[in-house]
């Protein structure tokens, strides 16, 4: 990634915005994997052939720990460089300080949790993708059935029933109340006000207020 030109912001602002976004992507990936990454699931933080180790700042011997304990280690330090605002200033108007040791840092060990993830839990992954593809196509699908629905007539009591039961045959009801005990039957309460609307529009207005 090279840095844009003509922009109004600093190189450092920036390379903080990218890592960020990076930080932020791996813990959401990891959330998806972490019922099957975990401490005996993964005992070894491993991605191939490379086994990868923890190693503090005042120089401890490095150890190996689990994938969940490296990220749970990882993000402990990374929110404690995050919030020293000696070198992370909280106001736009203040330069970062000596920040690139820092995103260096953490650019690597969210590219050897991805590496981890892509490596051995690709399948959780792929899972969720399909998932959340078949919900945003079901909600499409609903918004569209919804649109043809709404655009119909529904001036007659009956196509009011019909249109809040999903298309379900239903008796046409005989009066105003009738239509609204229906709908206090869909856990919906009504006030005495509301109850005493009259007319297909004063029901309607009530629905679409859902």
């Amino acid at each position: 990634m090279k840095f844009p030109k003509n922009v109004t912001f600093s190189q450092e602002d920036w390379m903080v915005a990218c890592v960020y976004k990076l930080y932020f992507l791996t813990n959401l990936l990891f959330s998806i994997c972490r019922r099957s990454c975990t401490p005996s699931g993964c005992p070894e933080f491993r991605a191939d052939d490379h086994t990868y180790v923890w190693e503090e700042d005042d120089g401890m011997k490095a150890v190996k720990i689990s994938v969940s304990e490296y990220i749970e280690i990882f993000n402990t330090w990374t929110l404690r460089q995050l919030e020293d605002s000696s070198r992370f200033p909280p106001y736009p108007a203040e330069k970062f300080i000596d920040v690139r040791g820092s995103l260096a840092i953490i650019c690597k060990c969210c590219i050897r949790i991805l590496t981890h993830l892509y490596c051995y839990h690709i399948d959780a992954l792929e899972a969720c993708i399909r998932d959340q593809l078949r919900e945003s196509s079901s909600r499409r699908q609903s918004a569209a059935s919804l649109t043809v629905a709404a655009s119909g007539s529904s001036s007659n009591p009956s196509d009011i029933m019909g249109f809040i039961r999903g298309g379900e045959a239903a008796p046409a009801p005989t009066s105003q109340s009738d239509i609204m005990g229906f709908i206090r039957s869909k856990d919906s309460p009504v006030t005495a006000s509301e109850e005493s609307t009259a007319g297909s529009e004063d029901v309607m207005s009530f629905i679409l207020r859902k």
